[in-house]
């Protein structure tokens, strides 16, 4: 996964997007057969045996266990409807407990899904259907947003939690409360701020300060990424902008013959595919992911889920 210092490759992209935000194709682009929604998993935890996420006697003597769930299961945990456009803030309908949090009857704290990044597991399903419905599998660019943090040198990093619409999510008291299920969310959703003084990065100086492909609002480093790669989850270990701890995966992955194209928008909680309609249907009907399929023009706002309505 070499550096591609020739930014041309993805000049293709921009006059598929929109310059102003309207809906979507701000990240995504115009113009493909059909379009996907490939929704990221949530991450929920519970304590084991007789612990509690709340009151006096919070606590977790035996240690916590951790799932990963689809938003159908928050949805229906919650008294909310899953369909094309819902927004994981409208789907947690529940009263908090007085950390803030979501626990459902069963004992389970469920958190927010990671914001721009697509779990390993799912990105292989998905790259796997990616790789059969495009002509050079073994050749195209991972393009990856240059703000994450750590990523370049001379930048320091700022850990946030995103939420939606003031949805609860975890309030981390410590490592050993949360797990490392929720760390690496926060992670994930990391924000840069400037550094005191200059701090490494995981790229080369080189790399760091070259080209950068210039799409509206976003800055990416280009790598060589044959889809087919992606299909193996050890590409973690190979990949020269990410931590293996931590994986982060691409911004956005086309194939050489510009067959589709994978977005994971570092704002959007779940990544849009534009491809054919053979492709999206393939995703759909996969029942080991949790996609469904998309109009050209979505809004992926808050806003745009109009069926959960906002608790009053």
């Amino acid at each position: 996964m070499d550096w591609v210092g020739d930014v041309g490759r993805g000049e293709w992209l921009r006059e598929l997007l929109d310059v102003q935000w309207r809906n979507m194709h701000s990240a995504v682009p115009h113009g493909f057969e059909a379009y996907a929604r490939v929704f990221h998993p949530v991450a929920i935890d519970r304590p084991i045996g007789p612990g509690t996420w709340s009151g006096p006697d919070r606590g977790f003597p035996s240690g916590i266990e951790y799932e990963s769930v689809s938003w159908a299961r928050v949805a229906e945990v919650w008294g909310a409807t899953m369909h094309p456009l819902a927004q994981s803030g409208r789907l947690y309908r529940g009263v908090p407990n007085e950390y803030n949090e979501l626990v459902d009857g069963d004992g389970w704290r469920y958190s927010q899904p990671a914001v721009g990044n697509l779990d390993v597991a799912v990105l292989s399903v998905v790259a796997a259907h990616l790789a059969a419905h495009t002509g050079t599998p073994d050749a195209g660019i991972a393009a990856v947003w240059e703000g994450w943090g750590g990523l370049v040198s001379g930048m320091g990093v700022s850990t946030i939690m995103v939420s939606d619409d003031g949805a609860a999510e975890p309030a981390a008291e410590s490592a050993s409360e949360t797990g490392d299920a929720l760390l690496r969310q926060a992670a994930l959703a990391a924000m840069l701020e400037p550094a005191d003084s200059p701090a490494p990065g995981l790229l080369p100086a080189d790399v760091s300060s070259g080209a950068r492909l210039q799409l509206p609002g976003r800055d990416y480093v280009l790598f060589d990424a044959g889809i087919r790669r992606f299909v193996d989850p050890a590409w973690v270990t190979d990949a020269p902008w990410t931590d293996s701890r931590w994986p982060q995966s691409p911004s956005l992955i086309w194939p050489d013959d510009h067959a589709w194209v994978l977005v994971s928008e570092i704002d959007f909680d779940s990544t849009v595919i534009a491809g054919s309609r053979a492709l999206v249907d393939a995703l759909v009907a996969d029942p080991t992911i949790e996609v469904l399929e998309l109009p050209e023009g979505a809004d992926l706002t808050s806003e745009g889920d109009t069926v959960n309505l906002p608790q009053r």
